[in-house]
C-alpha cells in the first residue's frame, strides 16, 4: 500500500469482509461509485451461497428430476426452492434500500441507497451460516429460543449497519450528486478521489481473512450436505413415473376439525385409480385449485378413481376451507412420514397411482387440468 493513499476493498471477498469487520470502509466503497454496482453482486451470491447451504438436498432433488423427468421439472422446481428460501432476503433488501432512500434526505438517490443496502444484508447471511453450522455439527434441533436469538441477532446487526447506511448517504458531497441530478452514474475522479480519502487505514488482512472465512463456511457446509446426500441417495431421489408407490396410513379430518375420523391405507384402495394431493392451507395455488379437485372428484368416484386430500399443516383450517367452499373430497391428514416417502417438497403435489399400485402421474405445482384428465382416462381405459 503506497504512502498517503487509504486502502479500499475492490474485491469480493475483501467487501464481504469489510461489511463484517469495517462497516464504514464497506459502506463508503459501495457508495463511492466505483464499487457500488458490486455489492448487489456480492449480495446475490451470499443469498445463492446460504440457500445452497442450507438446502443442499431440496437442490440436488430438483436437479435429479430435471435429468430423470425433464430439464423444465427440475427447472421449476429449482426456481420454487430459491424463491421460498430467499424471499425474506429479498424483502429485507427492497425494505432497507426503501429506509435508507427516505432517511437519506435531499441526498437520496435509490440506486445507490439500495446499494447500502446490500451491505447490509451481509450480517444477515453470516449469523444464518454460523446456525447451519451449529445445526449440522451438533445434529440435533434447535429450540425457538435458540431460532429467535439468532434471528435477533442477524436482524439487529443489520440494523446497525442500515443505520450506517443512512448516515453514509446523508454525507454524500453536492458534487457527487450533481452529474446526472439524481446520484446515478460514476462520479468525477476529482470527487471519487475526496469520497476515497474520507475512509479510514484498514488493515487489508483482517478484510480478507473475514470475507474468506465467511466463504469457506458456506462451502463446508455444502461440501458436508453434498457427502451426506451421497452416503444415501435413495432419501433425496425423487418419487416419480415408474415407481411402486409407497404405502402410508392417514388418518381422516372430521367435521369438527379434529384428526380423527377414518383410517386410510393405501391397500385399501389396491384396485382403484387413486389421486394423491398434497396441500397446505398457507398454499393460495392450492386453495385454488381445489373445486377443480372436487370436480375431477364428482366425475370419476363412479368409475373406480378414488381422490385422496392430504392437508400438510392444520386440520382445522382445511376442514374449515372445505366447509367454504363447499369441496366433498375425502380430507386426510399428513402424518409427516407419507408425505416424506412420497417426496414432497413443495405444495401442491399431486400423485397418480394405477390399479397395481404404480405411480403413473406426478405434477409438482400447478397441475395441467387437461393433461390431468388424459392421464385419468387412460388408466381407465387399461
Amino acid at each position: 500500500m503506497s504512502r498517503g493513499r487509504r486502502w479500499r476493498p475492490r474485491r469480493t471477498i475483501e467487501r464481504i469482509g469489510a461489511a463484517l469487520v469495517a462497516p464504514r470502509v464497506a459502506m463508503e466503497a459501495a457508495d463511492s461509485g466505483a464499487d457500488a454496482p458490486k455489492s448487489g453482486s456480492d449480495a446475490a451470491l451470499l443469498i445463492a451461497l446460504s440457500v445452497l447451504a442450507a438446502a443442499t438436498r431440496e437442490v440436488v432433488t430438483a436437479l435429479w428430476l430435471a435429468t430423470s423427468e425433464s430439464a423444465m421439472t427440475g427447472i421449476a422446481t429449482l426456481a420454487r426452492i430459491l424463491s421460498q428460501a430467499a424471499a425474506t432476503d429479498l424483502v429485507f433488501l427492497l425494505v432497507a434500500g426503501v429506509v435508507v432512500f427516505a432517511l437519506a434526505g435531499r441526498k437520496r438517490s435509490f440506486g445507490r441507497d439500495l446499494d447500502l443496502a446490500f451491505v447490509a444484508y451481509v450480517p444477515i447471511a453470516a449469523v444464518r451460516l454460523l446456525a447451519e453450522l451449529g445445526l449440522t455439527v451438533t445434529g440435533i434441533g434447535v429450540s425457538a429460543y435458540v431460532q429467535q436469538a439468532a434471528t435477533a441477532l442477524a436482524y439487529g446487526w443489520a440494523g446497525v449497519l442500515i443505520l450506517l447506511a443512512c448516515q453514509t448517504a446523508r454525507a454524500r458531497t453536492d458534487d457527487s450528486l450533481h452529474r446526472d441530478g439524481s446520484g446515478s452514474g460514476r462520479e468525477s475522479a476529482a470527487v471519487l478521489a475526496e469520497q476515497t480519502a474520507l475512509i479510514p487505514a484498514v488493515a487489508p488482512r483482517s478484510v480478507g481473512r473475514a470475507g474468506v472465512a465467511l466463504l469457506l463456511l458456506a462451502a463446508l457446509l455444502t461440501v458436508w450436505h453434498l457427502v451426506a446426500v451421497a452416503r444415501d441417495l435413495e432419501a433425496v431421489r425423487p418419487v416419480t413415473h415408474g415407481d411402486a408407490a409407497p404405502t402410508f396410513h392417514i388418518h381422516g379430518i372430521d367435521e369438527r376439525g379434529a384428526v380423527a375420523g377414518e383410517h386410510l391405507r393405501l391397500e385399501d384402495l389396491r384396485g382403484q385409480v387413486v389421486l394423491l394431493e398434497f396441500w397446505a392451507t398457507w398454499c393460495d395455488p392450492c386453495i385454488a385449485g381445489l373445486p377443480a379437485l372436487d370436480a375431477i372428484h364428482d366425475r370419476y368416484r363412479e368409475r373406480g378413481v378414488a381422490v385422496v386430500s392430504i392437508n400438510l399443516d392444520d386440520a382445522a383450517k382445511a376442514r374449515a376451507l372445505f366447509d367454504e367452499l363447499d369441496i366433498d373430497v375425502p380430507l386426510y391428514a399428513d402424518d409427516e412420514l407419507t408425505s416424506h416417502r412420497y417426496k414432497v417438497e413443495s405444495v401442491p403435489h399431486m400423485v397418480l397411482i394405477d390399479r397395481a399400485g404404480t405411480i403413473r402421474y406426478v405434477a409438482r405445482g400447478l397441475t395441467d387440468e387437461d393433461r390431468l384428465g388424459r392421464e385419468i382416462e387412460s388408466l381407465l381405459g387399461e
